[in-house]
């Protein structure tokens, strides 16, 4: 967890070197997320709220990439119909494509998607946690009522096929088993450069 933490951290930061050569779009966003898992096992929901960072380079004309790492606290949740409230950490990221639909001069629809990760811990004093991988998208909205600013808002969804159950001595993949996210957000953001 820590590793993978210091990795997309490490990206982020390494990013900043091209915010003068492409158009580059940073954004904060508040978001509630649904979680819900299965397996041959059990079943599971959970919903969470945080924040997430994205950005987005466009070097093609409205063509670029896109990353995405969100934090999210559980509120609830239920395992197999039994209710649960936990005091765990949500971690996930989407890294891939974007496109960007000028609609007019101050509105812009946003497409995105590539792989997904997420990762959690549904009690942080048991040594436990999960993570899961597949692909994931993101549809939003941007207005921008000046230059440099604007809001945004939209929906995130995810599939992750492939679930690991971690502890700090093994991990293993739980067998037919899927992982689904839906995440609506709203946010506010900059345009830090603008490629002519």
């Amino acid at each position: 967890m820590k590793k993978l933490l210091a990795v997309i951290a490490a990206l982020f930061i390494a990013s900043s070197a091209f915010a003068g050569k492409f158009g580059t779009y940073v954004t904060g966003n508040y978001d509630i997320d649904g979680s819900f898992y299965s397996s041959n096992s059990e079943s599971a929901s959970m919903f969470s709220q945080g924040g997430n960072l994205s950005v987005h380079w466009y070097f093609l004309g409205n063509l670029g990439v896109y990353a995405n790492l969100g934090f999210n606290s559980p509120v609830g949740g239920k395992i197999d119909d039994v209710k649960i409230l936990t005091d765990g950490l949500f971690v996930d990221g989407l890294f891939g494509l974007t496109y960007k639909y000028d609609m007019s001069k101050h509105f812009q629809l946003l497409f995105s998607g590539g792989f997904h990760f997420t990762s959690f811990n549904p009690n942080r004093s048991l040594d436990q946690s999960y993570s899961s991988f597949g692909f994931g998208g993101d549809i939003g909205v941007r207005y921008l009522p000046v230059k440099f600013l604007y809001l945004t808002g939209g929906l995130m969804v995810s599939f992750d096929p492939a679930f690991n159950s971690n502890t700090s001595s093994v991990s293993y993949k739980v067998p037919e088993s899927n992982y689904f996210g839906i995440r609506p957000y709203v946010g506010i953001g900059f345009l830090i450069y603008e490629k002519k």
